[in-house]
């Protein structure tokens, strides 16, 4: 037994290292391993490769539906009135010419005699735009523009007036019609202004039935295509948005997301704003490359557009704790919304792009005011955000090998991660230097002990448990083992004794009295019938049992007290269980 137990204890110690030494090493992330550094300073083509990653295409699509009464002519009415004016006006001496021009004239005046409201009619009012975004935390909410993913009062009422501009020009073509057929024609200023007042009134009538915006957010595939049927589309839902008209605007134009989504690459947020003239890098999808390097025809793509640029100015507006800042990267509608990053990657502001009739702002909404709006959400960087830049970083020194273990880290925590594929390349084509961390060994440099030591707790825990819970399986696996051959070796010698040796009842030369024991057990409170069953017994000569026994050999004789009492086994009074559940039967069973 003790044997056994050592040699569990030998298989479970050994065992206890190696898994230790396994957990201890997967535990150390890759960020820690090649020490990341929050103030290091990138260069412009590692800058552009992070943007890449962290900065996704937003897309709005708006939808509303509208019911109004249109307006049509009273063709009778009009009829009679038209010849009415006309006989007058024959007879009074005027031209064909003469007549038509105030006919149309008298019309324009007393519209509303001619016209009268028909049927409600439904019209559809749709409008998509799209614009930039950057990722501020690993599980899924994205910053943007509030003008990038809502449409305010005013342009919601714009967008009302040109769908139901179409179905105007619908009713007035058919009204157009009609008159004709009473010699009445309408120059193109008259057929203007009868378009201008039944929009208007159709508008004052209009209902809106109900809306809906549908928000995506699309991630450029891992191997960098462009194509939009390659990218990552999640559907975004609207946490929190701030104020996009007004002085406000400035300042407060900003929105958080939030998207189904894991260990994406998530860039860090600055603590102040920038100083003047201080360089910025600018992220985003410009409208402007959808049709500029593509044909009219061609599907919209997911390209990032990086530029750098600095601060010009910091401003105050009135009545604001928060400051606008103005910007000289060029930028244009589509970037609104993305990241404006300092040189080591803290995101500075959300760029802003308005234009007028004479001239074009380029602006940022501070990450200050951003910031308020994630007050209930944990923005910090995660193993896969440092992992990503620390890969960077080795990029940058030229740790190739260390950068590609980063950066195939990163995949394995989330594959569809933007540009990864192509960063991996310029790693693996990188200079092939070794990092120190690479060189030593931290189980043999560290020791065992050591290192087990600096293990979270939870984690010797969990180790120490399922060694204890495997020691146990294997003591209880052997001693059931050991038990049942312990059995079985009992019963083979039984077996053999009881076919090698027969019981030889002890015999003097001058043989007592035998007594049965199964008339005894079957009499035992009759002395009588004992008496009655001795028997006389002729044994043979004691030697007779031993002629053929090999000399020198003596015979196995058990020792049997002809004294002891003797009793056969009684079977329990016990009830039987099947009758004790049986039901009992009733009259009506019987019956």
């Amino acid at each position: 037994m003790k044997k056994i137990f050592t040699n569990v204890f030998v298989v479970v110690f050994i065992f206890t290292l190696i898994i230790s030494s396994i957990s201890i090493q997967a535990n150390d992330p890759l960020y820690e391993k090649y020490e990341y550094q929050e103030d290091f300073e990138y260069e412009d083509e590692i800058i552009g490769h992070a943007l890449k990653a962290a900065v996704p295409k937003i897309l709005l699509e708006y939808e509303a539906r509208l019911r109004y009464r249109p307006m049509q002519v009273d063709v009778d009415s009009l009829a009679v009135q038209v010849e009415k004016w006309s006989s007058e006006l024959v007879e009074a001496g005027y031209s064909e010419d003469e007549i038509s021009e105030i006919l149309i004239n008298e019309i324009q005046k007393n519209l509303s005699r001619f016209t009268t409201y028909g049927s409600y009619k439904e019209e559809r009012a749709e409008a998509s735009g799209h614009g930039s975004g950057v990722v501020l935390s690993e599980d899924g909410y994205i910053a943007t523009n509030a003008h990038v993913v809502e449409i305010d009062e005013q342009s919601k009422l714009m967008l009302y007036m040109n769908s139901l501009s179409s179905s105007v020009a619908d009713d007035l073509f058919v009204m157009l019609q009609d008159a004709a057929r009473y010699g009445v024609r309408f120059s193109e200023d008259d057929i203007q202004y009868l378009h201008e007042q039944l929009l208007y009134q159709a508008s004052e009538n209009a209902q809106v039935l109900n809306e809906k915006a549908v928000r995506k957010v699309c991630f450029a595939p891992s191997d960098g295509n462009s194509k939009m049927e390659m990218a990552t589309i999640y559907d975004a839902e609207l946490i929190e948005i701030g104020n996009q008209e007004g002085v406000d605007g400035y300042t407060k134009d900003a929105a958080i997301l939030k998207i189904d989504a894991k260990n994406l690459v998530a860039l860090p947020v600055s603590n102040s704003y920038p100083e003047v003239n201080s360089k910025i890098v600018s992220a985003g999808y410009p409208g402007v490359s959808e049709y500029l390097f593509a044909a009219d025809d061609a599907d919209p793509t997911v390209s990032v557009s990086v530029v750098t640029g600095t601060v010009t100015r910091l401003v105050d507006t009135v009545d604001d704790k928060y400051k606008a800042i103005a910007i000289d990267s060029t930028i244009s509608n589509g970037n609104s919304g993305g990241p404006s990053v300092d040189t080591q990657l803290n995101i500075e502001g959300l760029n802003t792009y308005m234009s007028t009739a004479d001239n074009r702002f380029a602006g940022m909404v501070p990450i200050a005011y951003v910031k308020s709006l994630t007050s209930k959400i944990d923005i910090g960087l995660g193993e896969t955000s440092k992992t990503f830049l620390t890969g960077l970083q080795l990029l940058q020194q030229g740790y190739g090998p260390a950068a590609l273990k980063c950066f195939e880290d990163v995949k394995n925590m989330q594959k569809n991660t933007s540009h990864i594929d192509h960063i991996i390349s310029l790693a693996k084509e990188a200079p092939d230097k070794e990092h120190p961390a690479d060189k030593d060994d931290p189980v043999t440099e560290q020791g065992f002990w050591e290192m087990l030591f600096a293990t979270p707790l939870y984690l010797v825990l969990f180790i120490v448990a399922c060694v204890l819970v495997l020691a146990i399986i294997i003591i209880t696996i052997i001693l059931i083992c050991s038990s049942g051959s312990k059995k079985k070796k009992k019963k083979a010698e039984a077996t053999a004794y009881s076919r090698s040796y027969t019981p030889i009842t002890p015999v003097t030369p001058t043989a007592p009295a035998m007594i049965d024991d199964t008339l005894i057990h079957n009499n035992q409170n009759s002395e009588v019938s004992v008496q009655n069953n001795i028997q006389q017994q002729n044994v043979p000569p004691y030697n007779s049992y031993t002629d053929n026994l090999q000399e020198g050999v003596q015979p196995v004789v058990p020792s049997i007290d002809i004294n002891q009492e003797y009793s056969s086994p009684q079977p329990e009074k016990t009830t039987s269980r099947l009758r004790s559940t049986m039901k009992k039967p009733s009259s009506d069973d019987l019956l």
